[in-house]
């Protein structure tokens, strides 16, 4: 095979996998487009009632106890003349109240509870329109819950979006203090792939989209290969400072060699010799939470 049938080979093969990676995309939007709906149709199914159908059943439940109270004080007139009172005159005016439409229900009032009428009447017309005032609320907060859920959604993704933009702007601030530790250096492709080889584990621990893909088995090794280096990172780096001043040495007593002068023994650069420079994350976190509670 000729260099030129190798690369249209490569060119082939990387179209092919462009080709899957764009369809992959695609079925992983329309995955999270389904998931997004259905969390919408269950949220729907799971009807939460708003603080103003909340108050409007708690001002119904009290004037409905309040009214039994009185009731069952006051007692309905029995078929021999005679008052009863408690749960049996409470039970008499509910069957009026469930049964019959207002008419015959106010009829059946005076009918029932003699003297005491008028205000048995108040009370169950009070009852009536509180009833009518909590369906009202209720049903039209019921015709709206879809709204509210969408908004409740859209928010939640407004959110997140705001929370990923924050991080990018923390990450380009690192950067641009850090570049040393943290951008592409032109001189070093090697290490430059390195770099995107961790930030992608890094990016597959912190994208829930990532790594709920994985099993449980993948995110337990990507979450201890993620601590590990994490921890072992500021070591890392003051090794590299203690092998960056023993290059220094080296190289200043080779020069001193060069120029024929007679150099010294130098004393190997030990961990005595460099203090760790590694800012404290914890440090930065506390900065931060204090710099958010004064706002």
């Amino acid at each position: 095979m000729t260099e030129v049938d190798r690369i249209k080979a490569e060119l082939a093969d990387a179209k092919r996998n462009g080709e899957s990676l764009g369809a992959l995309t695609r079925e992983l939007a329309a995955a999270k487009k389904e998931a997004e709906e259905t969390r919408t149709e269950l949220a729907r199914t799971r009807y939460e009632p708003s603080p103003e159908v909340k108050s409007a059943v708690k001002s119904w439940t009290t004037k409905t106890h309040n009214a039994q109270q009185r009731i069952m004080a006051i007692g309905l007139v029995g078929e021999d003349g005679t008052t009863i009172r408690g749960e049996p005159a409470w039970k008499g005016f509910m069957s009026i109240y469930n049964n019959l439409g207002e008419g015959e229900a106010l009829d059946a009032i005076r009918a029932k509870f003699g003297d005491n009428q008028q205000i048995v009447s108040n009370l169950y017309l009070n009852l009536r329109e509180a009833q009518e005032s909590r369906e009202a609320v209720e049903a039209e907060d019921r015709a709206n819950f879809g709204e509210r859920v969408q908004k409740a959604t859209a928010d939640r993704a407004t959110h997140i979006e705001g929370f990923k933009k924050m991080v990018g702007d923390v990450i380009a601030d690192l950067v641009a203090k850090t570049p040393e530790q943290f951008a592409d250096d032109p001189k070093d492709p090697d290490g430059n792939a390195l770099l995107k080889k961790g930030l992608e584990l890094g990016e597959l621990v912190t994208s829930s989209d990532k790594f709920n893909t994985l099993s449980p088995a993948q995110k337990a090794i990507a979450i201890a290969n993620t601590k590990l280096r994490l921890g072992n990172y500021p070591r890392l780096q003051h090794r590299n400072r203690l092998l960056t001043l023993e290059v220094d040495r080296l190289k200043a007593e080779n020069e001193q060699l060069r120029n024929g002068a007679t150099a010294p023994p130098g004393a190997k650069v030990s961990d005595a010799d460099i203090v760790p420079q590694e800012v404290d994350v914890r440090d930065e976190l506390e900065k931060e939470s204090k710099n958010w509670e004064s706002k």
